[in-house]
């Protein structure tokens, strides 16, 4: 009496949560009934066929009625796959792996979809179909099997394939079901060197079908959000600090530009508006942490906090000047983000402070009829203050603009606003220069306004100094939004303008 084969259940392996690489090791027994199976279809032998898929865990007496007729068709490659394709539906590895030896006759046919099938679609591969049905184990079963997927071409590309392809509803679905299975939780782990990398690559490109698919608007979005979530369940991975730190420190893939910065990924992931990813609590607890630097005792004293504030406030001036100087040996909180924030803002603060002296002390009443800007030394330093500062922001500006180019640089509306203020005061800049070498021309220091032309510098020196002034005052909210109290509601204003 024949003995009866004893086969593993991994039909459920698709429903639990995956906790690390997948092992699946053939027994001597197992290749045994592998053997035995693939014998019992080559010569048709029903009655055995039948009795091994019984033996099969979660194979239904259905499933079998279905499965063999198209075992037992030999004669061409399509009922196998087919075959194939229904086995990866029920769900079992090891009917998979007893069908995937039914190939050795056609060569490189598994690893295609069923061209003659009314169930399937031609361009529905075994791999695709095992990502979509969200398996680990089978879709770790067809990589070793050397099983692959063609990366799909975004809607925007203009190479010359896609210039010739006509955009139609099947090339449509072809291109979602595709982006089906890449964006799948099997695919991304099991397929990919670095899922977080390719998570944040797929999130760019499924908006940019989103925007561009409307008729399949929906599902896209359906699909970005999963890979939001897939990248949330990877930093929930990171149990400690220092393993979140390796996550998002990792510059593989990250421009050069930002393999400076501390954490590469967090770019990245504003990139590609991974907000689910960016707001969870271990990133979010991972940025604080780097915010604080070195103080990580904020809030449990008020007045050492108030006393850091008191140095980077009001003593910047002295304490940049030492931490310059030393080239970063002395003063290291200036290492610290929170430091330099607060330094920035007080640097800012003196800024606007000189710039409302400036024009509330301007040529007001009696000195209304003055053309000259140059009426004291303390002007002139005023104005020399301002007017660096300004140029060490445009230095900044343009070294930023170097590093990241053009289009990345300037996709923040904030930073035109830098670049129109610049501007301006350059404007201004020119006028006060230009009215110091009129005015030691013709030397007409004092003339009533009635007398003055429409385009003398002078005056617009003041259409450009008070419209920079202006946009400096806005430009404040840059800083109030860090605020944890009042920074919403400036983004609430910003938002209803």
């Amino acid at each position: 009496m024949k003995q009866k084969t004893s086969i593993p259940n991994l039909s459920n392996s698709n429903t639990n949560a995956y906790n690390g690489r997948m092992e699946w090791n053939r027994t001597k027994s197992m290749d045994n009934a592998i053997h035995q199976f693939r014998t019992a279809v080559l010569i048709t032998n029903v009655k055995v066929i039948e009795q091994i898929l019984k033996d099969m865990h979660n194979i239904s007496p259905g499933h079998i009625e279905r499965l063999l007729p198209l075992l037992i068709d030999r004669s061409s490659a399509e009922p196998t796959k087919e075959a194939l394709m229904t086995a990866i539906c029920i769900g079992s590895r090891p009917l998979v792996e007893f069908i995937l030896s039914l190939f050795m006759e056609y060569p490189g046919e598994e690893r295609n979809g069923c061209r003659k099938s009314k169930s399937f679609p031609a361009h529905m591969t075994p791999l695709m179909l095992a990502c979509i049905c969200n398996n680990f184990s089978v879709v770790q079963c067809l990589l070793l099997r050397k099983h692959y997927m063609q990366l799909p071409h975004r809607p925007d590309c203009s190479c010359d394939e896609c210039s010739r392809s006509a955009h139609c509803m099947a090339n449509s679905i072809i291109l979602l079901d595709t982006y089906r299975a890449i964006s799948s939780a099997p695919f991304l782990w099991l397929a990919c060197t670095d899922p977080l990398l390719a998570a944040f690559n797929l999130a760019i490109d499924l908006q940019v079908c989103e925007e561009m698919e409307k008729e399949h608007k929906v599902a896209y979005n359906d699909l970005r959000h999963n890979v939001m979530i897939f990248a949330v369940k990877i930093a929930e991975q990171c149990w400690t600090a220092e393993e979140i730190n390796v996550l998002l420190s990792r510059k593989v893939g990250s421009p050069l530009a930002d393999c400076e910065l501390p954490f590469p990924r967090i770019q990245l992931a504003l990139k590609s508006h991974m907000k689910p990813f960016l707001s969870s609590l271990s990133v979010q607890a991972t940025i604080e942490g780097h915010w604080h630097g070195r103080w990580t005792d904020i809030g449990k004293s008020k007045f050492q906090d108030l006393s850091r504030k008191f140095r980077h406030f009001l003593c910047y001036p002295i304490l940049a000047l030492f931490h310059i100087i030393s080239a970063g040996f002395y003063i290291e909180t200036f290492k610290y983000p929170l430091a330099r924030y607060t330094s920035r803002l007080a640097s800012y603060i003196l800024f606007l402070i000189i710039l409302i002296f400036i024009r509330f002390f301007g040529r007001t009443g009696e000195r209304s009829s003055e053309r000259s800007l140059l009426n004291s030394y303390l002007r002139l330093i005023l104005e020399s203050y301002v007017y660096l500062y300004v140029y060490g922001l445009a230095v900044t500006h343009y070294i930023e603009f170097a590093s990241k180019g053009l289009i990345r640089f300037y996709s923040a509306w904030w930073r035109w606003f830098d670049l129109i203020l610049i501007w301006l005061f350059s404007g201004s800049f020119f006028c006060f220069i230009m009215t110091a070498v009129t005015i030691s021309q013709d030397g007409l220091k004092q003339l009533h306004r009635r007398h003055w032309v429409y385009y003398d510098f002078s005056i617009i020196y003041d259409i450009y100094f008070g419209a920079a002034s202006v946009m400096a005052l806005w430009r404040i909210l840059y800083y109030f939004q860090l605020q944890r109290y009042i920074g919403s509601t400036i983004v609430s204003i910003i938002k209803n303008i």
